[in-house]
């Protein structure tokens, strides 16, 4: 269920910064009236996109990993490479959930000039996808243990 509706967020933001950087390319170039906004909107949507889809390689187990070292090493040692792995894992995103709040609260109050959005919505990412990540790993966790 997550995992669709990880895929489907990542999808629809993919579709949605196409079609402003489309827009943009449109009013700027052919239209000659530049929309003001355009860029604002295609970064926070960016930036959400890696998120959401850092999310989702961490929920796929898709991110980048050497298995030459680890295959070498015994059934047994691997699930202590793998539990050891996974509180690094979640120790870096719980420095990330610290520093993104930390983040958000300093530049709660900003407002972006172009599109008027609160500068609290590009940096709310950092805390919802280290969250969202901890919650995938302890999820799948459970699953492996049958709980």
């Amino acid at each position: 269920m997550i995992n669709k509706l990880l895929r489907i967020s990542t999808q629809l933001t993919l579709l949605a910064i196409v079609i402003v950087v489309l827009m943009q390319i449109i009013f700027r170039y052919a239209l000659n009236q530049p929309l003001v906004w355009s860029e604002e909107v295609a970064r926070l949507l960016f930036i959400w996109l890696v998120f959401l889809g850092s999310a989702l390689a961490l929920q796929e187990q898709k991110h980048l990993t050497v298995e030459y070292f680890f295959d070498k090493f015994s059934e047994k040692w691997k699930k202590h490479i793998i539990k050891l792995q996974q509180i690094i894992i979640i120790v870096f995103l719980l420095a990330v959930i610290y520093g993104g709040v930390l983040i958000v609260s300093s530049t709660i109050s900003m407002i972006l000039p172009g599109s008027q959005i609160p500068m609290f919505f590009y940096h709310i990412a950092l805390p919802v996808a280290g969250t969202l990540m901890i919650f995938l790993l302890f999820t799948k966790h459970e699953k492996k243990r049958g709980g």
